[in-house]
C-alpha cells in the first residue's frame, strides 16, 4: 500500500524495487487524479490498484493517527488507456483483507470514474479551506462559501465528463450532506499549509485542470483556485 502524499516523489522506485512479491500488487492510496501513473511505470500497469479514503483522520504524532469520522475505501483497477477494467480478482483479495480488518470496502469497476467522484470533495474542501484559512463546517455555514462548494463540485463534475465519465446530481448532494453532518472537519491540504509542508496541489488541483483542458474543456473556478493555491504555496518559500 502506498500511502505517501503525492508530494514524494521519487521514493517509489526504492520502495517498490524489491518489495513485490511475484503475484503481488501496489494499491495506490493517494489523493488526486493520475497518480497511479508512476507506480505503474514501476511494477507494470497490471500490477496496481487505485484506492480512495473516504474518511476523516489527521497525523498527530510518530505512528499516531486520529480517526475522527468516516471510514470507507473505494478500489479500482488501473488502466493505461483509462478505459474501465471491471472488478478483478487482485481488487476482491484486497478487499477480503480490508473487509477481515473491520474497514468497510467498495469496488468500483472504472477508476477514472471513482477518481472524478472523489475529486468532487477534495477539489472545493482542501483548495478552499487553505485560500480561506478555515475548516468545513465555517465553508458550510457560511451561505457564500457554501455555494461556492457546490459552484467547483459542478466543476469536477463537467471535467468528468470531458473523459465520458457521468457523476449524477445525487451524489453531489450526498458529499454536500456528508460534509454537513461531519465533524467539523481541517482538511489534510489545511493541516500540511498549517504545518508548512508541501501541499498537494498539482495532483488534487493542477492535474484536474490540465486533464479537462486536454479535452478542450475550460474549468475556470478551478482553475482559479488553482492558481490561488500557486499563489499562496509560492509566498512560503
Amino acid at each position: 500500500m502506498v500511502c505517501v502524499k503525492t508530494t514524494t516523489r521519487g521514493l517509489l522506485d526504492e520502495a517498490l524495487g524489491g518489495a513485490l512479491k511475484d503475484d503481488g500488487v501496489v494499491v495506490v492510496m493517494q489523493n488526486g487524479l493520475n497518480v497511479e501513473a508512476e507506480a505503474a511505470a514501476i511494477v507494470g500497469p497490471d500490477r496496481v490498484i487505485g484506492g480512495m479514503a473516504f474518511l476523516c483522520s489527521n497525523k498527530i504524532g510518530p505512528g499516531h493517527i486520529r480517526h475522527l469520522d468516516y471510514g470507507l475505501i473505494r478500489l479500482g483497477q488501473y488502466s493505461v488507456d483509462n478505459e474501465p477494467r471491471g472488478i478483478t480478482s487482485a481488487m476482491r483479495d484486497f478487499a477480503a483483507d480490508l473487509e477481515a480488518a473491520g474497514i468497510d470496502t467498495v469496488l468500483e469497476d472504472d477508476l477514472v470514474l471513482a477518481r472524478w467522484k472523489k475529486l468532487v470533495w477534495n477539489v472545493p474542501y482542501n483548495g478552499l479551506s487553505v485560500v480561506l484559512d478555515t475548516t468545513t463546517d465555517q465553508l458550510m455555514q457560511t451561505p457564500a462559501t457554501r455555494a461556492l462548494c457546490e459552484a467547483l463540485m459542478g466543476e469536477v463534475v463537467t471535467g468528468a465528463a470531458a473523459f465520458g465519465r457521468t457523476i449524477e446530481p445525487a451524489f453531489v448532494q450526498q458529499m454536500l450532506e456528508n460534509t454537513d453532518k461531519m465533524v467539523a472537519y481541517a482538511p489534510s491540504m489545511l493541516l500540511d499549509y498549517r504545518a508548512g509542508r508541501p501541499m498537494e496541489i498539482e495532483a488534487i488541483h493542477g492535474e484536474p485542470v490540465r486533464a479537462a483542458a486536454s479535452q478542450g474543456v475550460d474549468l475556470p473556478l478551478m482553475q482559479c483556485l488553482y492558481r490561488q493555491l500557486q499563489f499562496i504555496d509560492s509566498r512560503r518559500s
